[in-house]
């Protein structure tokens, strides 16, 4: 998939370990440029992703889509409503679908290589 255009956003998290044990890092990007408008590590990937969300959008301003895949913690009450506050619509990629994630993956090396 190619995103030819600014203010498309995706976020997903990666499992990270730490001197204090497995930790995830939530990284906001914008898949149209190799660009993180936001990272955080947290300890639970749950519907406290919300807030994460929320200071991201806050932060840079809305984008018109966040690409998702489907894990549960995406489809919570909590980020429906920090969602719909900001106008934000949502994609979910389709479940084993290489090249709807393949964008993530290559992001995930990074962040990896960076944290080495």
């Amino acid at each position: 998939m190619v995103i030819p255009t600014l203010g498309v956003v995706r976020v997903d998290a990666m499992h990270v370990s730490t001197i204090e044990g497995w930790r995830h890092l939530l990284a906001v990007a914008d898949a149209s440029i190799p660009y993180r408008t936001m990272l955080a590590m947290v300890g639970s990937y749950d519907s406290s992703s919300a807030a994460t969300l929320n200071l991201g959008i806050l932060l840079n301003g809305a984008p018109l889509v966040y690409r998702f895949d489907r894990a549960k913690c995406h489809r919570t009450a909590e980020v429906r409503e920090v969602l719909n506050r900001h106008e934000v619509l949502v994609l979910q990629g389709p479940p084993r679908h290489p090249r709807y994630g393949g964008q993530l993956e290559r992001q995930n090396r990074e962040h990896r290589a960076w944290l080495n």
